[in-house]
């Protein structure tokens, strides 16, 4: 949300350090040599350092720009972006990336590489990238979950056709043998039962 900076109050330096993107010690500096503009109540006044720095080619502003012209009343800045929330905002995110940084290399399992062997370890990669992107696009590797998928349609079909096959064979046979037609169905629907079963117990332990 962003608020508004009352021109009479400024604000202190070390606000105005987030606002520039540097350290206190850098806008001590700048004090000492004339390179901020204060007001009446000794607080940095922000349009007027930002402009100056600016033409020095000081700071690290980045989108962060003046709060526009006073209003009517000649109290506050309005209708534009407050540089301290952006540069709070900025700031902020400039910390999350650093703890992501930070845990990275606290891990066990980082080592940190020299030049050569980074830059080695990045071509390498790049390499692959664009091998496996060749072997995707020429048909030679498809996506696994494509063909798990495909696998598992197959066997339900398979499946299903075996379940319903004794009860569309059932009648033919019991003719043919001159026996009962139930009784044929059931003995071939636990034999297919069966059958099923150890199939799939034998790919579990192909697995395992």
């Amino acid at each position: 949300m962003s608020e508004t900076i009352q021109k009479s109050s400024g604000v202190s330096q070390a606000q105005f350090s987030i606002i520039a993107g540097v350290s206190r010690k850098t806008v001590t500096t700048w004090k000492s040599k004339g390179f901020l503009v204060f007001l009446d109540d000794v607080t940095v006044d922000v349009d007027a350092s930002i402009a100056l720095l600016r033409d020095r080619g000081l700071g690290n502003f980045g989108d962060v720009t003046p709060s526009v012209t006073p209003s009517e009343t000649g109290n506050s800045f309005d209708d534009g972006p407050d540089p301290f929330a952006v540069a709070v905002e900025r700031t902020e995110q400039a910390r999350q990336i650093g703890d992501v940084a930070a845990e990275v290399m606290n891990s066990p399992d980082f080592e940190l590489l020299s030049y050569a062997d980074a830059s080695r370890m990045k071509e390498n990669f790049l390499a692959l990238t664009q091998r496996l992107n060749y072997e995707t696009k020429v048909g030679r590797l498809v996506d696994r979950s494509e063909v798990e998928a495909d696998f598992a349609n197959r066997w339900a079909a398979e499946r299903n056709a075996w379940e319903v096959w004794p009860s569309t064979v059932c009648g033919d046979i019991a003719a043919q043998l001159g026996l009962d037609q139930v009784k044929v169905r059931v003995v071939l629907e636990a034999a297919v039962h069966s059958h099923l079963t150890a199939r799939i117990q034998a790919a579990y332990d192909e697995v395992a």
